[in-house]
C-alpha cells in the first residue's frame, strides 16, 4: 500500500511538473515578439511556423529582442526536466524485474538532467 502511495505522489509531482512546463512555454508564445524562419516579419509566434527554440533565441528571426520570452523558455524547461525525472521514478515500480526498474530509473535521471 504505500508502496502505490508513493508511486501516485511521484506521478502527481510529474504531471504537475509538466503543467507548470505547459503553463511557462505558452507565456513565453504569448509573449514572443513574432517572426519565425518561414516569415520573419510575423508578428507573433505561430505553434506551425515557429519552434521551441525560437522561444529560446535572445533575437527573434526577424532581428527584434526576445528578452522576456527567452526568460520564461528557459524557466519552462526546468520543470520539464523534473517531471522527467519524476516520471521515471513513479515508473520504475512497475517494472517486476528489479535490476531493469534500476537502470530505467539511473538512464531517466541522467536524461532529466
Amino acid at each position: 500500500m504505500a508502496g502505490r502511495v508513493a508511486v501516485s505522489r511521484t506521478g502527481a509531482w510529474a504531471l504537475a511538473l509538466l503543467g507548470l512546463f505547459l503553463v511557462l512555454l505558452v507565456s513565453a508564445a504569448l509573449v514572443y515578439p513574432g517572426g519565425s524562419w518561414a516569415d520573419a516579419a510575423a508578428t507573433r509566434f505561430d505553434w506551425l511556423r515557429n519552434y521551441w527554440c525560437d522561444l529560446l533565441r535572445p533575437t527573434t528571426p526577424g532581428g527584434r529582442p526576445n528578452g522576456t520570452s527567452m526568460a520564461l523558455a528557459r524557466c519552462a524547461f526546468v520543470p520539464l526536466a523534473a517531471s522527467l525525472a519524476a516520471f521515471w521514478l513513479a515508473a520504475a515500480p512497475l517494472v517486476p524485474a528489479r535490476r531493469l526498474a534500476r537502470l530505467m530509473v539511473a538512464a531517466g535521471l541522467v536524461s532529466a538532467i
